[in-house]
């Protein structure tokens, strides 16, 4: 790397941060005891401490702040530039200057000095460049357009520092944490970004596409552990981030361990236990809300499905700090709302579900969906109450079925799993993720995967819990409640006779449904505002 590369990335990063700044600067960098601060007083206080000269204070309060607007690409865009910042320091600390880098002295991450001994030297070098890259990489999927220079340039230094071959057109290296095998998800997410040509008269070799999932999505890759640190601070590294959610788009499942302490896993178990057998009979065709004949394809009575009462302990995992970091950041939104909340119990002795998949896509009657590679709007999070194995009926996914079957060349409806029968293609690769106590199992509602038997001796009790974009609603597997007059009336046929106009007034039937059900209450002396 040449001086003239060195002291030229500086020059950019800091154009970035003041293109990134916003009004009242000074007023939010004052009050730092506004109890509910705004997304601006996190970038403006960040930038602020950066041009301060205080880049460890700048990452700070910027991880923070994306720990609070986890998809304001701003706030990652500064992350990134303050990252990356430190990281040009640990890289060539003979060219750090004030002049430089807007800071004083040579920079620190967490109290570690990027001048000490050569290991940790390198250990905090690679910590820094996965971290600016990773937080550049987010904003960029937020649509923070000059995020894509910054990615280059950063990318630019860690080659010319002696790193050549490491990354791959400006992703990580695979030695960046977390990750074992980034080369090959890079390969299948360029696989699947052919999809969006389909429209043109393209779209994805089965053969190709099928050979890269089974490369990329392993038991093993699919795999992230949240750090000690992580956990401790309730803030996730850029890194770790970036992994689960280029591995969820890739492979449409992704597992994180150590996401609940031992502690909150031991309440909920215990709270289930009490509430399924204290109750005088669980739902015998195991999914509340859907037809019992569907539910017996999927599966037996042995296997049943409980809604969660909301309180705690329950609510403590699908509202954790965690879970909702990860689902916000999935499905790119603070505005996600929780559509299933229960407990699925399977017995000894039940048998393995048909292939499945929780959601037919989205614009099911248009078969050119296939030519939309479309972001996910809706994951569904498994919580287990005791170490999944292979003996108490681990959740098995074909990886990469969120891709729309349409999208393969020759691919149609039944391309991952046929509806008639329930079996899966065989030529697709799948995986059981035996998921510890403590661990979460995130997947897209459009993957196919199923329920193994459970041939232990023991119950295999988990939470099941699905979180949407605020606009989705399940008409699949949840009904609204609606009035009698709404399903008997004759207003609501069309000119041939057809039932079509349920549909249209069937929001507005359900709401008055409520509403009728609320005045007879009234009627009869209830506080409806105690209920």
């Amino acid at each position: 790397m040449t001086i003239t590369t060195c002291c030229m990335l500086p020059i950019v990063l800091l154009c970035l941060v003041c293109f990134t700044t916003t009004a009242s600067s000074a007023d939010d960098a004052a009050n730092d005891s506004d109890p509910a601060p705004t997304c601006d007083h996190y970038i403006n206080r960040g930038v602020h401490a950066f041009e301060g000269g205080n880049i460890t204070s700048a990452i700070s309060i910027l991880r923070q702040g994306s720990e609070v607007y986890p998809n304001e690409a701003t706030i990652w865009n500064n992350l990134a530039v303050a990252f990356a910042t430190q990281f040009v320091a640990a890289a060539r600390p003979a060219v750090t200057s004030s002049d430089d880098f807007s800071t004083t002295g040579t920079p620190t991450l967490g109290g570690v000095d990027s001048s000490s001994n050569t290991c940790s030297n390198e250990r905090n070098r690679l910590h820094l460049y996965c971290e600016a890259a990773s937080a550049a990489t987010i904003a960029l999927r937020l649509g923070h357009s000059e995020s894509q220079e910054l990615l280059l340039a950063i990318q630019s230094v860690w080659d010319n520092d002696g790193n050549e071959g490491d990354g791959d057109d400006g992703e990580m290296p695979p030695t960046c944490p977390h990750y074992l095998n980034l080369v090959a998800l890079t390969k299948l997410h360029a696989i699947r970004k052919q999809a969006s040509n389909a429209r043109r008269g393209g779209s994805v070799h089965g053969d190709e596409y099928l050979d890269a999932v089974r490369t990329a999505c392993t038991a093993e890759t699919l795999t992230v552990q949240l750090s000690n640190e992580e956990i401790e601070s309730r803030v996730l590294w850029a890194s770790t981030l970036y992994t689960i959610t280029a591995i969820f788009d890739a492979c449409g499942v992704v597992m994180v361990e150590n996401l609940f302490a031992p502690s909150q896993i031991d309440d909920a178990a215990r709270a289930q236990a009490e509430h399924y057998y204290e109750r005088e009979s669980a739902t015998a065709d195991g999914h509340l809300g859907t037809s019992g004949v569907e539910m017996k394809r999927r599966g037996d009575t042995l296997r049943k499905e409980v809604v969660c009462p909301l309180t705690s302990p329950f609510t403590a995992l699908s509202s954790s700090w965690a879970s909702l970091r990860i689902s916000q950041q999935i499905l790119s939104s603070l505005d996600i709302e929780l559509d299933t909340f229960s407990y699925i119990q399977s017995e000894t002795g039940s048998r393995d579900q048909l292939w499945h998949a929780d959601m037919d896509p989205l614009f099911s009657e248009d078969i050119d969906e296939g030519s939309l590679l479309l972001p996910p709007y809706g994951l569904v999070m498994i919580v287990p109450f005791v170490d999944l194995d292979e003996t108490n009926g681990p959740t098995e996914f074909i990886p990469g079925s969120n891709l729309p079957p349409t999208s393969v060349e020759g691919g149609d409806a039944s391309y991952w799993h046929d509806p008639a029968d329930g079996t899966a293609n065989p030529d697709a690769a799948t995986v059981s993720l035996e998921a510890p106590r403590g661990s979460a199992i995130f997947f897209d509602i459009r993957t196919t995967h199923r329920g193994k038997a459970n041939t232990s001796p023991t119950a295999r009790p988990i939470l099941y819990a699905s979180y949407f974009r605020e606009w989705f609603i399940d008409r699949v597997n949840f009904e609204g409640r609606h009035s009698q007059l709404w399903h008997k009336s004759e207003e609501t046929k069309d000119s041939v006779g057809n039932n079509r106009l349920k549909k249209l007034y069937s929001r507005v039937d359900s709401r008055r449904y409520t509403k009728m059900l609320e005045d007879i209450l009234i009627e009869r002396g209830v506080d409806i505002s105690t209920l």
